[in-house]
């Protein structure tokens, strides 16, 4: 997370397969959430090819938004993970069922931010990792954001990263 406070870091820059990035990182996820008795569903889209980033960065900014779903809907996760292309960029979104957030999401990429209503204490984290999704979305000069959010019903956060194969730092 140092490094990438500081920007001071090498991203590898290699062709990637999105729809096969995000089929894995759902298939690493699967248990968990089958576990709580969730169902997990991933819907890509056959328009979204390759992107130029860093595999393995991009893989666990994936991991951790699924991670996230997973860990703050308390009973029977519904995740369900899609891919789209827009506007020269690929949108992975992830919904799910779980708390929701408030109206002040964007405190939510704040680094070691966590919320301090209802049970969200009871998941175990330093507040890290949507802060580390923003940072990895932020290097691939791309972005992150909550789409949709209702407290009790679920959220959707899509994480874009633009298509361009000069979209990676160094």
């Amino acid at each position: 997370m140092a490094l990438l406070d500081k920007k001071n870091f090498n991203i590898k820059s290699e062709r990637i397969l999105i729809n096969e990035l995000v089929a894995k990182a759902v298939e690493q996820i699967r248990l968990q959430v089958e576990n709580k008795e969730g169902k997990i569903e991933f819907a890509p889209a056959d328009t979204v090819g390759e992107i130029t980033g860093d595999y393995a960065l991009l893989l666990n900014a994936v991991l951790n938004l699924l991670d996230n779903a997973n860990k703050y809907t308390p009973e029977k996760p519904e995740i369900i993970v899609t891919t789209q292309l827009l506007l020269n960029a690929v949108h992975i979104s992830v919904k799910d069922n779980g708390i929701g957030m408030s109206k002040d999401a964007k405190k939510y990429f704040e680094k070691f931010y966590r919320a301090t209503s209802g049970n969200v204490h009871d998941v175990k984290g330093f507040g890290l990792g949507l802060s580390f999704v923003k940072a990895i979305a932020l290097a691939h000069k791309g972005d992150v954001r909550v789409t949709e959010s209702t407290p009790g019903k679920g959220t959707t956060i899509q994480l874009i990263i633009p298509v361009s194969s000069s979209n990676s730092q160094s």
